[in-house]
């Protein structure tokens, strides 16, 4: 990027060349090293102080004009699709490898890419205009999985869930389970004999 050392910059031309908010673009902006000039009602920046704080430092990364932030998602974008809190959908997104490369001062995600995961897992699905709608799946609640396995308590079911042995989904704030990867671990497991597997003509495993 061109750096030009003639003139200055205002708060918000400092927003949007580092793509902060503009409560961090204040706090730049009264760092001891940058002089600040009051033109009208308008704090602006020399930008040659400007840059040589900006190359002195790597936490904040400066972008060119055709920077496009329509092809990303913020993190207040994935929290509104799946109705989290927005610092949730921030450890997510880090979480699973999602955030772009481009910034390091927001978190956002390329749509494409999440558009990409979002298709290809099982555990989330939205029914928010910006994300591809997913074929229904049939599932089981957890109260269906309780009688299915002949247990009581919502803790051992949730126990079990972790282990990965079928896919979990997560709509809104309900845990459902894929019922076809459920059914698939169930008859092949022997731990929880119910009546179920016995009108299947499946033998329970003889208790000890």
């Amino acid at each position: 990027m061109q750096q030009s050392r003639i003139g200055s910059f205002s708060v918000p031309q400092i927003m949007d060349l580092l793509h902060v908010s503009k409560v961090t673009a204040y706090e730049i902006s009264k760092l001891p090293q940058l002089k600040r000039r009051l033109v009208g009602k308008q704090y602006r920046i020399l930008k040659a102080d400007f840059w040589d704080w900006y190359n002195s430092q790597s936490t904040y990364q400066a972008y060119e004009e055709d920077f496009n932030c329509e092809e990303f998602f913020t993190s207040a974008d994935i929290a509104e699709m799946f109705g989290w809190e927005t610092t949730s959908a921030s450890t997510f997104i880090i979480k699973n490898n999602l955030r772009s490369d481009l910034c390091k001062t927001r978190c956002l995600v390329n749509k494409d890419s999440f558009i990409d995961w979002y298709i290809h897992q099982f555990r989330y699905t939205s029914d928010d205009s910006r994300l591809p709608p997913k074929a229904v799946t049939p599932t089981y609640d957890i109260q269906q999985v309780k009688k299915i396995l002949g247990i009581t308590k919502n803790r051992t079911v949730y126990h079990i869930y972790k282990k990965n042995y079928f896919n979990v989904l997560r709509v809104e704030n309900r845990t459902l389970v894929e019922k076809e990867s459920f059914d698939e671990w169930f008859y092949q497991q022997d731990r929880y004999p119910t009546e179920r597997r016995k009108r299947n003509g499946i033998n329970n495993r003889k208790k000890r």
